[in-house]
């Protein structure tokens, strides 16, 4: 009877054994092990604080194995190719790429199997604003100097690469302008080469605020700001100066009409009851063939207690 038993084991597992091997047969056959290939992002981890990537392979080449039913499933953004840089030097750093796969799949090969990743400092500089112009003015008209607010801008990156910049720009289009407009223009960086290296710098701010005076093509003239004012500071305080900025304006129009202008006054700046500094834009009401291009004219009215300095400047 153990005889028996014995045999009937062995049966039973060859039966098994078969099955299994029927399965795994039938399995190659409905989904057989294929390769793939991959491009992906090449990604840096570990890079201490004060360094940057300069420079790296945009991506590399991964080759895998794998049932084609679970290739079928896989996208080139479920694989990461990672260099790991806890330790870099400033420069190139060849190190070994790392490939992390989903589950059910086998690496065979990573092209390239090394890369070469060059770290630089971070450091920041300050560059002016360039305003360029491109486009045609209508006829008739011209435009006077541009002017960027803010003036400057901090550019922070790699420090090889700010070494490489030649000018800090913006470019605005006046094409079919007819008068003065302000536009908000993204600022770029380009090396002496004309190459913008904008992708690999942080700009701060990363649009400025551009000011385009365009004015009819007619005679101009500077002319003195006079301000006008009316009332009178609060009791026990008295005028001490008038201060203007800009202190001359540039003015348009036909050279006769110009020629009796010889300032240009505001309108009235009420000053009644002051008893401290005050800072006023200035309004101003022009002749019908006179223009200004649009420009902030300010005033700083000072006042002062009675008996202290004097009145540097006189009321219009």
């Amino acid at each position: 009877m153990p005889h028996a038993w014995r045999n009937d084991l062995v049966y039973k597992i060859i039966a098994v054994l078969l099955a299994l091997a029927l399965w795994f047969y039938v399995n190659d056959e409905k989904n057989p092990r294929a390769e793939d290939i991959y491009r992906v992002p090449l990604e840096v981890e570990g890079l201490p604080g004060g360094l940057v990537v300069a420079d790296k392979p945009q991506e590399v080449e991964v080759r895998v194995q794998g049932r084609s039913q679970r290739l079928a499933e896989i996208s080139a953004r479920q694989i990461r190719a990672v260099v790991d840089l806890p330790r870099p030097g400033i420069g190139a750093n060849i190190e070994p790429v790392e490939v992390r796969l989903p589950a059910g799949l086998e690496l065979v090969t990573v092209t390239p199997s090394q890369a070469n990743i060059k770290v630089d400092r971070i450091t920041e500089k300050q560059f002016p604003v360039q305003v360029e112009l491109k486009g045609r003015l209508p006829a008739g008209y011209r435009v006077l100097p541009p002017v960027a607010r803010p003036e400057q801008v901090m550019v922070g990156g790699p420090e090889t690469i700010l070494d490489r910049i030649s000018v800090v720009r913006v470019t605005v289009d006046v094409s079919r302008a007819d008068m003065a407009f302000h536009q908000s223009v993204p600022v770029t960086a380009s090396d002496a080469e004309g190459r913008n290296v904008s992708d690999w710098l942080q700009i701060s701010p990363a649009t400025v605020e551009v000011l385009v005076p365009v004015v009819r093509d007619l005679p101009s003239r500077e002319v003195e700001v006079r301000v006008q004012l009316q009332g009178e500071p609060a009791r026990g305080f008295r005028l001490e100066q008038v201060v203007v900025v800009p202190a001359e304006v540039l003015v348009f129009g036909p050279e006769a009409v110009l020629e009796k202008l010889p300032y240009l006054v505001s309108d009235p700046v009420d000053i009644s009851g002051i008893s401290s500094d005050r800072l006023v834009d200035l309004k101003f009401s022009l002749p019908s063939e006179v223009s200004l291009p649009s420009v902030q004219v300010q005033a700083l009215i000072r006042v002062v207690p009675e008996g202290t300095g004097s009145v540097r400047n006189q009321k219009t």
